[in-house]
């Protein structure tokens, strides 16, 4: 038996089911809870929802049925009555039946006619064990009086997971079709060989292990059932995927995000669900540089046709939002410019610059927070005299706030290149994604995009790690900041689509 805290008592529909009508009728007997309220709810990534809600008859019995079938998932029975006691199930058999005949004891319910369900509540009767014998087994290692002792029950407790695992392998072997060996292929072991050796005994394959696990990760997990996208298990999957087997750089993420499509393209729901959280996922990301993944997969998925699910409106602002992004991505060439500066009459070029090293800055004299970050850039700026680092300092007034401009510049001493477009000539504000201020790009003498979207006091970190990593003895008059890559959360922008 097991308890939920809060279940948020709301109805989602999360993909329209299928146009088949081969219907469903799940009929549930419980005689301790007649005239009680019942819930069915389901998995959804680490989430629980209500699907429906039914009420025992004076008999305590119920049935859920309908014209179409439900969709495949991790299920629950939830019981109000029972301070929100539920038990777990799983739907894939579309007609059967589940009774409760004790509500104090977890392994109370029984099944007629679901195999899926009698495997599983075998399967987790006997973790169950093995978890209380693992206990009792750390117990005895954690007291052992002797080293042999203590390896003798380290033996046994290895033993018994290799035989609950190897149990399970064979689980999944016997029953390929069943929806529970596809959940348990999820968290199926990946056996990596040994290394190749040459003969000297030195690894031909560097890092080999890793490469091995990671081009094996999805071997086990069938994309073709879409109800791997309603259990806990399918996204921490993907994320783990993302985030701990993937290297990071953006074209690296690119490739696995591009290999858990393709693999997704086996299901179109799979398909919608894999598409639309990598989709969020970038567009939300505060990592610098992971908007490259969302205009990726906004370029190659969804402006191609392959969401079938978008709207032409929908659409329309996510290729606008990818059009906005994609001439400032890392590693792009900046958008020259060519703006007045304080006394309106000379011309400055973005482009002419010619340190190694240019911040180009956006900011508003009047607004809060440039207030108190352009002179911590001005600081910046004069402790560096002796590098070769320009600032571009931009500001969005217009003609009739020149004398606040300029007020702020001789207060603060700001000796850099400050430039505007006071007459609104320009299209800075749209070349560069201008939505709010202050924003800082960094360029190299190429004028090529190093960084961005980073806060002022990120600077001196960004730059000790990128010049050491580029190999410029220089990079020590910087101090390091193990934050300099994480960028300011600036934008929010999703797929304009409910999920």
């Amino acid at each position: 038996m097991k308890r939920i805290g809060i279940l948020v008592i709301t109805i989602l529909t999360v993909f329209s089911v299928s146009a088949q009508k081969k219907g469903h009728k799940i009929s549930l007997t419980a005689p301790q809870l007649a005239n009680e309220t019942f819930y069915l709810a389901y998995h959804y990534e680490q989430k629980q929802y209500i699907s429906d809600t039914l009420i025992f008859d004076n008999k305590g019995k119920l049935t859920i049925e309908g014209d179409e079938p439900l969709h495949h998932g991790v299920y629950l029975a939830v019981f109000p009555s029972l301070k929100n006691r539920y038990y777990e199930f799983l739907i894939k058999d579309q007609f059967f039946g589940m009774e409760l005949k004790d509500t104090t004891k977890m392994n109370a319910v029984s099944f007629v006619n679901s195999q899926d369900n009698l495997i599983f509540q075998t399967d987790m009767n006997e973790m169950q064990e093995l978890r209380n014998a693992s206990q009792v087994l750390d117990g005895k290692i954690k007291t052992a009086t002797s080293e042999e002792e203590k390896q003798k029950w380290k033996e046994e407790l290895n033993d018994i997971n290799t035989a609950f695992t190897e149990k399970r392998v064979k689980l999944i072997e016997d029953n390929p079709d069943l929806f529970y060996s596809d959940i348990l292929g999820m968290l199926r072991e990946i056996k990596i060989p040994e290394s190749p050796k040459d003969e000297n005994g030195e690894e031909l394959i560097e890092n080999f292990r890793f490469k091995y696990f990671r081009s094996h990760y999805w071997d086990y997990v069938d994309f073709s059932e879409e109800g791997i996208i309603r259990t806990p298990l399918f996204k921490t999957k993907i994320d783990d995927f993302l985030e701990k087997y993937t290297y990071k750089s953006q074209d690296s993420l690119i490739h696995s995000c591009d290999i858990i499509v393709e693999l997704a393209k086996a299901n179109e729901k799979v398909f919608q669900y894999v598409l639309v959280t990598l989709v969020n996922k970038y567009a939300n990301s505060k990592v610098m540089g992971d908007d490259a993944v969302y205009v990726h997969l906004v370029k190659n998925y969804y402006e191609t046709g392959l969401a079938s699910w978008i709207n032409e409106e929908q659409l329309a602002k996510m290729k606008e939002r990818r059009v906005a992004l994609e001439p400032l991505l890392i590693g792009k060439i900046s958008p020259n410019l060519t703006l007045r500066d304080t006394t309106i009459s000379n011309l400055y070029t973005l482009h002419d610059i010619t340190t190694d090293y240019t911040i180009l800055y956006i900011w508003d004299p009047e607004c809060g927070h440039c207030k108190k970050v352009t002179p911590k850039l001005g600081e910046f700026y004069k402790k560096h005299t002796n590098e070769s680092l320009s600032v571009y300092a931009i500001t969005t007034s217009n003609i009739e706030e020149i004398d606040v401009w300029k007020n702020f510049i001789k207060k603060h001493n700001l000796d850099w290149i400050n430039v505007g477009d006071l007459y609104h000539q320009t299209k800075f504000r749209s070349l560069y994604d201008v939505t709010s201020t202050p924003q800082v790009f960094v360029l190299d003498k190429n004028k090529k995009i190093i960084a961005k979207r980073i806060g002022v006091e990120q600077l001196e970190g960004f730059f000790h790690q990128y010049m050491k990593n580029t190999g410029d003895e220089n990079y020590m008059n910087f101090e390091l900041d193990n934050n300099a890559l994480q960028g300011e959360d600036e934008h929010h922008e999703g797929d304009g689509h409910a999920h």
